[in-house]
């Protein structure tokens, strides 16, 4: 056990992180989503790698 690096999901609780490389949707972006739904590449809100494309829910804003 690590006070330095916990992981896991708590239901309800929102997650922050970044997709691997190989995700097909925002590669490297960053992305703010329902733990339950972190899985889920075009859930939540994601901030394109370059910057320049804001996405909530699989829409562009």
């Amino acid at each position: 056990w690590s006070r330095t690096s916990i992981t896991g999901a708590v239901v309800g609780q929102w997650s922050i992180f970044t997709p691997p490389n190989t995700a097909i949707n925002n590669p490297q972006s960053l992305v703010i989503a329902i733990a339950s739904q972190a899985g889920d590449n075009i859930r939540g809100l994601q901030i394109s790698a370059d910057g320049n494309t804001l996405t909530f829910n699989g829409r562009v804003l």
